[in-house]
């Protein structure tokens, strides 16, 4: 607890970052703790969509503190300290069994106690304390690894083995709620039955057949939270990545995994898309962990105990890794939370080994030396890494330096557009579009901003055509129609406004802009239709209540036209404009007398305003 205290004490002043503003701060479902449903809900698509355990932490959060990040990285440190107290007891537990070299078996305790502060400390960590959604990660992880410490109980104290195996059953279960990767869980179990407690892969089947039946129930209810594709836009087949593609990117990737085990700078809080990569490029990654993997299933035959730990690693990977291929993140420093565990343990056999080449009389002294030296070494690392979330516009530098792409780039421009440093922003907007489209969109509504709608229309269209399904789609269409309107192209803009509709029918800015364009079109019947259906969705509107008016005079209704004048100046009575386009209806109908007052209120609230003055001199008043 020392340890997690003193290294991630620094992560609660850290923000909220990239998913973390989907999730907790535009998520409604985290505002409420009760009904228990509607806290474990989430948005389609979103991080936490069909993770509903993790949905519920969310709220949890929420009610105690809100959205200040202090309580959601306080809870990622806890869940990340239980973690290592279940590793640890993993570890301790392993060591008292017959198949372990009695010299670590004697030293159980303190050789668990290393392997945990490893694995707690270590840099590559700090992403699930930092980042704050990814605790789907860490709180898996805790299931996991308590559906393995659980099984373990069960299969060493015979007398209590009913309640520790129900336990670990229920942990699976409750892993299945908070990420997919808790689906290998039942196969890892096994395998650690198989080598260190039943002896024999039969024979654990044998002993514990409906405890293993248990565990794979867990599937079951994957498959039921993952049903209706809660993600599918950037997992599984459908988000445009191929499981080759994918395969090639994962060896480069795992590489750099491995090396930031041993060396863990720099670190990339974002690895980017997954791209096409030449095949020679990734050969040599591709041939270290192929080699790896073949020292692995080799070493089914001479040494079970180690084959565990590179199975461990290559099984606990593989879900993010190389089973299901992920369009939106070709690799994640999180992904090594539990692979990392095999990872420590062998840190720890090399220092052993060390130790007794060194200081054979004194080499428990040694290996603790030289684990204190580490965990040192790596907890400063992790401490200084936490700060760099403390400030978004440094954390996105800390990507464009390590591993430069496009949404890095888009990231950096929208810290440095909130600092009102647009100019570096566009230049980073347009970096970001090669491989991050939305850099055009975000372009697009800067030069709107700065009034130049001809740059701003070029961005939008080629957002539109780069990503004409993504969520944004219709906010783009919307602006491009506004800019297109600026330019005098009325007819373009009721395009782009129809292409909104088409995908939102009911979106009041959609609805309200073709309106507009229709009647800059001078095509009065269909602006009718379309302010009406306009005022459907937003009936309080003045504006579009007075612009029907307009159309209505325009069409020669002029009763009509005064009514909605009237009902105009009913919902905006401080508009000048709104009264005196009911006085012009009132005097096209006659009431001259009624025209006039309206004009003399309409100047009492805007003294210059100079169509009034003339309608009164028109009139003769």
């Amino acid at each position: 607890m020392v340890a997690a205290l003193a290294v991630f004490a620094n992560s609660l002043p850290g923000r909220f970052i990239y998913d973390d503003e989907e999730t907790i701060v535009r998520n409604p479902y985290v505002r409420t703790l009760w009904p228990l449903t509607a806290a474990m809900h989430a948005p389609p698509q979103s991080a936490v969509a069909g993770r509903p355990l993790v949905s519920l932490s969310l709220a949890l959060n929420y009610a105690l503190g809100g959205e200040d990040p202090a309580g959601y990285h306080a809870f990622n440190v806890v869940v990340h300290l239980t973690a290592a107290l279940l590793l640890f007891g993993i570890v301790r537990r392993a060591l008292r069994g017959q198949r372990v070299p009695a010299r670590l078996g004697d030293r159980g305790d303190a050789w668990a106690l290393g392997v945990a502060l490893i694995w707690l400390v270590h840099p590559l960590q700090t992403e699930v304390i930092d980042y704050t959604i990814q605790r789907t990660e860490s709180m898996m992880g805790v299931c996991y690894l308590l559906t393995l410490y659980a099984g373990i109980r069960g299969m060493q104290e015979p007398l209590s083995a009913g309640r520790w195996l129900a336990i670990s059953i229920a942990a699976c279960a409750a892993g299945a709620a908070c990420k997919e990767s808790i689906a290998t869980a039942p196969l890892m179990v096994w395998l650690y039955d198989s080598v260190f407690e039943a002896g024999s892969f039969r024979g654990a089947l044998t002993r514990r057949g409906g405890y293993y039946a248990g565990l794979l129930a867990s599937w079951g209810m994957l498959a039921w939270l993952n049903i209706d594709g809660p993600r599918f836009r950037s997992a599984g087949l459908s988000a445009g990545v191929t499981p080759w593609m994918y395969l090639v990117n994962q060896g480069p990737i795992i590489a750099t995994y491995l090396a930031r085990t041993i060396w863990p700078h720099p670190l990339v809080a974002d690895y980017g898309r997954t791209a096409a990569i030449p095949f020679a490029a990734a050969a040599p990654s591709l041939l270290l962990v192929a080699g790896l993997a073949v020292v692995t299933l080799a070493a089914w035959r001479w040494d079970r105990r180690l084959a565990f730990l590179g199975t461990w690693f290559f099984v606990t990977l593989a879900p993010a890794s190389s089973i299901v291929p992920i369009a939106t993140e070709v690799g994640a420093e999180r992904r090594m939370y539990l692979p990392l565990a095999a990872l420590a343990i062998l840190m720890a056999l090399v220092i052993d080994a060390v130790s007794r080449r060194i200081a054979p009389q004194r080499a428990g002294m040694a290996a603790a030396a030289i684990i204190a030296i580490v965990c040192t070494v790596l907890a400063g690392v992790s401490f200084v890494r936490n700060a760099d979330y403390h400030d978004r516009l440094r954390l996105w530098q800390t990507v464009l330096d390590a591993r430069p792409h496009g949404r890095a780039h888009y990231n950096l421009a929208v810290e440095l557009a909130a600092r009102g440093r647009s100019d570096e922003a566009i230049d980073h907007y347009r970096q970001a579009t090669a491989d991050a489209p939305e850099g055009h969109y975000a372009l697009g509504f800067m030069y709107a901003q700065r009034g130049k709608p001809a740059e701003a229309a070029a961005e939008l269209r080629q957002f539109l055509d780069r990503l004409p399904g993504d969520a944004l789609a219709p906010k783009a269409s919307n602006l491009l129609g506004l800019t297109l309107m600026q330019q005098g192209d009325a007819e373009g803009a009721a395009t782009a406004f129809r292409t909104s509709l088409s995908m939102q029918p009911r979106d009041g800015d959609a609805l309200g802009g073709l309106a507009d364009a229709l009647r800059a079109s001078g095509r009065w019947a269909e602006a009718e239709s379309a302010y009406r259906a306009y005022l459907q969705v937003n009936p309080a509107n003045a504006a579009g209540v007075g612009n029907l008016g307009i159309v209505l005079s325009a069409l020669g209704r002029d009763t009509e036209a005064a009514d909605a004048f009237a009902r105009a100046v009913a919902l905006a009575p401080q508009s000048a404009s709104a009264r005196v386009n009911y006085a012009l209806s009132l005097a096209g109908v006659g009431r001259r007398a009624e025209a006039v007052a309206q004009l003399r209120i309409a100047l009492q609230l805007e003294p210059g305003n100079a169509q009034a003055r003339g309608a009164l001199e028109e009139l003769g008043k």
